[in-house]
């Protein structure tokens, strides 16, 4: 069966450009930039490189599923369940998601920080 229009936005949704899309909805506030700070330490980073993986790497666990389930609703518990899962993935990596968020928004808007966030990304694959 082929996801209606509906379950293909929450999917659309909860995959889109970044992670951190699938994370908005539970941040409480939304990201600010200040919560993602001038001077990004590096531990912090190599948190949200972390929490970017797993993420990640839930959404491409989730995208089959979704496609196969049976019904609307089988689609929307698959996709709110991996939701939980992101979220628990952020705080897992010391990260609230409003922080995970803010840092992804930063890098949006400044190229050295997402280049930083870029090479951790490629050391972590070639580990």
């Amino acid at each position: 069966m082929r996801p209606t229009s509906l379950t293909a936005r929450l999917l659309a949704a909860m995959l889109a450009a970044t992670p951190a899309a699938a994370l908005a909805q539970s941040s409480d506030g939304g990201a600010s930039a200040e919560a993602a700070g001038p001077e990004l330490d590096e531990a912090r980073l190599d948190a949200v490189v972390g929490a970017m993986i797993e993420v990640r790497a839930i959404a491409e666990d989730a995208a089959p599923r979704v496609d196969a389930a049976e019904s609307d609703a089988a689609r929307r518990e698959i996709v709110e369940e991996a939701q939980s899962r992101m979220v628990e993935a952020v705080e897992a990596e010391g990260l609230t998601v409003q922080a995970y968020n803010a840092v992804l928004a930063a890098a949006r808007e400044d190229e050295a920080l997402a280049a930083r966030i870029g090479e951790r990304l490629e050391d972590r694959a070639g580990e």
